[in-house]
């Protein structure tokens, strides 16, 4: 196995495991490998990172510096770590998939392929983020929650539950945040705003009169499942 990792000079070179010369880096450079970590051909890792026992460093990983990668955490093959951030105990991160700095990403939560995690954002235990999705800056996952494949979840966004997610036949249609503001295309109101303002919106941005309908189903939708959560969360 070789390791990827800049030495004192702070120059990129390859490391053969097992060997003095990785034994003496490591140390120097504050990193630590814990019982049964496996690392991949040509991940590299940062300063003062840490692998905890039993993880999984896939081929061509990048692990941040001073990141923390958990016990039995595994990062697939092209994945990337970023600076200071957190992968809690068996959570997954997918193939080439992104991870920001100083994100956390809880116990058991899987951080499917290419999907991207913006900087600050948290994931919840046991959060599942779909295929090409985008978390954005600072947004929150909560603990279970579900967001679908390529779904976008913009900047500071609180999700709690699993939203509300629908694939319109014009665009996407989705809850974003837990105040039930709802996001479709680049425009996001509240539930009444959309009510008001919904059929003029929709015309000047080339909705069809059937589309229209379409979409304030989706908000009855919307409505009828904000009240049930409100009564049961």
């Amino acid at each position: 196995m070789r390791i990827w990792m800049k030495n004192r000079d702070r120059e990129w070179q390859f490391y053969d495991s097992g060997t003095c010369n990785i034994e003496a880096e490591l140390l120097d450079r504050k990193i630590s490998i814990g019982k049964s970590a496996s690392i991949g051909e040509s991940a590299s890792i940062g300063a003062a990172a840490h692998i905890g026992e039993f993880a999984r460093i896939g081929a061509s990983a990048r692990i941040g510096a001073s990141a923390i990668i958990e016990k039995s955490a595994i990062i697939e093959k092209s994945a990337s770590i970023g600076k200071s951030a957190r992968i809690g105990a068996s959570a997954i991160i997918g193939k080439s998939a992104i991870i920001g700095e100083f994100a956390s990403i809880e116990a058991a939560a899987s951080i499917e392929k290419s999907a991207i995690i913006e900087k600050f954002a948290s994931i919840g235990k046991s959060a599942r983020i779909g295929e090409s999705a985008r978390i954005g800056k600072s947004a929150r996952i909560g603990e279970s929650a579900r967001i679908g494949e390529s779904a976008r979840i913009e900047a500071a966004a609180h999700i709690k539950n699993n939203p509300l997610y629908i694939i319109g036949t014009k665009y996407l249609f989705q809850q974003y945040n837990e105040k039930w503001d709802i996001k479709i295309g680049c425009e996001v109101h509240s539930l009444e705003k959309w009510r008001k303002k919904g059929a003029e919106l929709g015309k000047n941005n080339g909705f069809t009169a059937s589309q229209i309908q379409e979409y304030f189903l989706y908000l009855d939708l919307a409505e009828k499942l904000m009240e049930i959560k409100k009564k049961h969360y």
